[in-house]
C-alpha cells in the first residue's frame, strides 16, 4: 500500500463489509474508559466552563495527533519499502540461481534485505493491552 504525500485528495474505493467488529462501539468504550480516567485523575469529568481554554487544549491535541499520524504513515511506508526490497532481492537471487548467472558475491543483496527487515521488525514497539 502506498500512502499519499501529495496535496490532492486520494480516491479510495467504498468500504466493504468484513468479519471485523465495527469501530464506533470501540470508540464509545474508549471514551467511557477515558472519562473514568479523567475522574480518577482530576476528580471530575470534563465539563464546559471548567476554567481551561478548550480550544487551546484541542488545538494542541490536534497537533500531537498530526505528528502521531505522520509517524504511523512513515512507519508503514518504511515497512512496505523493506518488504519490496526483500521481494526484489529474492527475485533477483532466484533468477540468477536458475540461469546460472549467480555473481561471485552470491546472495549478499538478499542477505542484506533480510537483515534490514529483521532490524525494522526488531525495533521497539509500544506494548498493546
Amino acid at each position: 500500500m502506498s500512502y499519499p504525500t501529495r496535496k490532492e485528495p486520494v480516491n479510495q474505493p467504498a468500504p466493504t463489509a468484513n468479519e471485523h467488529p465495527p469501530i464506533v462501539p470501540q470508540v464509545i468504550a474508549d471514551l467511557q474508559t477515558r472519562m473514568q480516567l479523567g475522574i480518577q485523575r482530576y476528580g471530575v469529568a470534563l465539563q464546559p466552563a471548567n476554567g481551561r481554554d478548550m480550544l487551546v487544549d484541542a488545538y494542541e491535541e490536534a497537533q500531537d495527533l498530526a505528528v502521531y499520524l505522520k509517524g504511523a504513515i512513515e512507519t508503514e511506508r518504511l515497512r512496505h519499502q523493506h518488504v519490496d526490497e526483500l521481494v526484489n532481492a529474492a527475485s533477483e537471487a532466484v533468477g540468477a540461481f536458475l540461469t546460472g548467472e549467480l555473481p561471485p558475491y552470491g546472495f549478499n543483496r538478499l542477505h542484506d534485505a533480510i537483515a534490514a527487515v529483521q532490524r525494522f521488525n526488531a525495533a521497539p514497539t509500544p506494548a498493546t493491552t
